[in-house]
This record gives structure tokens, C-alpha cells and sequence, in this order.
């Protein structure tokens, strides 16, 4: 018998739908490269139909499976989403000050360059797990997950939700790339899928986490 993690069991679904979303990137990366193995230097036809399938429907499988840990979830979910919202407000509220306190000297105001729209306080409340998330993808532990916590005023949930939709974002970004150049460089979008492949890793990795 095994019983898993907290963490892994508030994400199965997505855990699971990830790593079938690699298990499909793999072998349609294999329906395309084995036929050019079998015959080298050749013309070859190869299938690209799983790999067309899982570029048009890993956003939705993987937007399906969160929102169903969430449904299964939902105490957990509803502290973290307050979470979330409490520590963004205190991001505001200290940015406000900050700003406020930051103000130019007597003399000329500085003009905010045309068309560049002003940073708010909101703004930089929103940014703190955003830039969080992103440098704990190159390293993926609870404990850095604490450290960027403290770092940026966030809450430890709110940077591996964040995590969670960078990595997916980009496993579904990959695969798209795969079919725009699927008819052109079909061994190229192979090779993409298999890129779409490290980013889920990642996602089950950030998903993994208990913090």
C-alpha cells in the first residue's frame, strides 16, 4: 500500500495528466523518428497524428485535471486562495507606501515615457510570485520555495500555483511550435515535443511539493 504526499495527493489529477502528457509527447516523438531510423538517407512518411492530438488538446487535459483537483480539494483550495488574496493585498499595501514614500524632490517632475503604461502598486503586487516562480524553476525544492516566499512578501502556495501555470504554459507553448512546423521539419517538431516533455517534468516536480 501506498499513501502519497499531501501534495501529491492535492494535484493527482494534474500529476497524472502530466505525466501521460509526457508519455504521449514521447511517443509521438517515436512515431516520427523511428520510420527515419528504419530508413536512413531516404524519404520517409511519417504519422503525426498523436502528435497533432496532443498539441491541440494538452491545454485543455491540463486545465481539465486542476480544476478537478480543486473540485475534489475544495477546504484546501478556498485556504489557499485566501492565502493568495491576503498576501497579495499586503504586496499592495507596501508598494503603496513604498511609493508614496519614494517621491521626487522639489523641482521638475519627471515625465513617464508616452505609450509605457505606469507601474501601480497592483502591478507590483501581481509581479512578486510571477518572479518568484520563475526562479524557483531552477531549483525545485520545498525549501527554496520557503526562501522565495520570504524573499518577495509571498505566500508558499501562491509561487507553486504560479509555478504550476508557467510550467504548463510553456509544455503547451512547446507543442504548439511542434505543430507549426510539423508539415515543414517534421523531425524538428519531434524534437520540440520532446522540449514540451522537460516542462512537465517540471510541473510534476512543482506539483510534488509539500510547503
Amino acid at each position: 500500500m501506498h499513501t502519497p504526499p499531501a501534495a501529491r495527493r492535492r494535484h493527482a489529477q494534474l500529476i497524472a495528466a502530466a505525466t501521460r502528457l509526457i508519455a504521449g509527447c514521447a511517443q509521438a516523438a517515436s512515431e516520427i523518428y523511428d520510420p527515419i531510423a528504419r530508413n536512413p538517407g531516404q524519404d520517409v512518411e511519417v504519422n503525426a497524428r498523436e502528435l497533432l492530438l496532443l498539441a491541440s488538446g494538452a491545454p485543455a487535459i491540463l486545465d481539465h485535471a486542476r480544476n478537478a483537483d480543486c473540485e475534489r480539494w475544495p477546504e484546501e483550495t478556498a485556504v489557499e486562495d485566501r492565502n493568495t488574496f491576503r498576501a497579495h493585498a499586503e504586496r499592495a499595501v507596501l508598494a503603496e507606501a513604498a511609493a508614496v514614500l519614494d517621491t521626487e524632490p522639489a523641482g521638475e517632475p519627471v515625465a513617464w515615457p508616452a505609450g509605457v503604461p505606469e507601474i501601480t502598486p497592483e502591478h507590483d503586487a501581481a509581479m512578486a510570485p510571477i518572479a518568484a516562480a520563475e526562479e524557483l524553476m531552477a531549483d525545485i525544492t520545498a525549501e527554496r520555495v520557503q526562501l522565495l516566499a520570504h524573499a518577495h512578501d509571498a505566500h508558499p502556495s501562491e509561487i507553486v500555483a504560479e509555478a504550476i501555470t508557467q510550467a504548463s504554459g510553456s509544455a503547451c507553448l512547446a507543442l504548439a511550435q511542434a505543430e507549426d512546423i510539423l508539415t515543414s521539419d517534421p523531425s524538428a517538431a519531434a524534437e520540440m515535443a520532446l522540449t514540451a516533455t522537460r516542462y512537465l517534468a517540471d510541473l510534476v516536480s512543482v506539483a510534488s511539493l509539500d510547503v
